[in-house]
């Protein structure tokens, strides 16, 4: 679950005639230092045909992204060393051939593993 915080405020005459010209909004000059590399919970929790993975890069960065078992063996490589930009990044995983446990998916980013538990059922 995520938190979204959420305001408004309400209309008042003259509010169509905002003029907006001087305004820039633009990333270009904005660093995406602040989001941190992160691993978000997957879902749905449990899965039983797909589970989606959701993960944070701050900057481009070679990653690799692992499904192990609970004994801590390899049973599919998602990705390995590929280049990806930064930002929010999904990977839709097809478990519908996987035994039914809980498996550990484990991002790694540099020098830093961020791990995530998935939940398989029938």
């Amino acid at each position: 679950m995520y938190y979204l915080p959420f305001s408004w405020v309400s209309y008042r005459d003259g509010d169509e005639d905002l003029n907006f010209d001087d305004v820039t909004t633009s990333l270009e000059n904005e660093s995406l230092h602040t989001i941190q590399n992160e691993l978000y919970p997957i879902y749905p929790v449990p899965a039983d045909q797909e589970a989606v993975i959701g993960y944070t890069l701050n900057q481009g960065a070679s990653v690799r992204l692992n499904v192990l078992n609970i004994t801590g063996n390899l049973v599919e490589a998602i990705y390995q060393s590929g280049f990806h930009q930064p930002g929010f990044h999904t990977h839709k995983l097809d478990v519908s051939s996987y035994k039914p446990g809980m498996y550990i998916v484990l991002l790694q980013v540099g020098n830093k593993t961020h791990a995530q538990k998935l939940v398989v059922t029938r």
